[in-house]
């Protein structure tokens, strides 16, 4: 299981455990910066294990919501393209929050797994509102 922090942190936590296997995290976080237009994205896409390293082959990767799906489709391609022995060799997708109507790229060949599809803005109970 690898998260995508910030907002699959606590979802990636809860498939570790329940399915017993260890967790990663990737950095990455879609922003506008000012007189901008276009978004730009942050991306460590280098897993951190919690304790010990892992040399995973499958990778289900964790976050809280689909919006557009370039940061996904960026990180699943940053896995994909990882020159390492590391390599993944599949990575699935689960989320638990689908926006269908705003993607705006192509997520296949990789499955995604979702629990609901959404249009309104969702606050998650793990984040803090002004």
């Amino acid at each position: 299981v690898v998260c995508i922090a910030s907002g699959g942190l606590v979802p990636g936590k809860l498939f570790s455990e329940l399915l017993g296997i260890p967790l990663g995290i990737i950095v990455a976080k879609r922003y506008t910066l000012l007189n901008r237009a276009k978004p730009t994205t942050y991306l460590d896409a280098v897993v951190k294990w919690c304790g010990r390293k892992v040399n995973a082959k499958k990778i289900l990767l964790v976050d809280d919501l689909v919006d557009e799906g370039k940061t996904m489709q960026q990180i699943v391609g940053q896995l994909q393209a990882n020159r390492s022995a590391s390599k993944p060799l599949r990575v699935d997708i689960a989320v638990l929050f689908f926006k269908e109507k705003n993607v705006s790229v192509n997520l296949k060949p990789n499955r995604l797994f979702y629990y609901k599809k959404a249009v309104d803005w969702i606050v998650f109970p793990w984040e803090i509102q002004p």
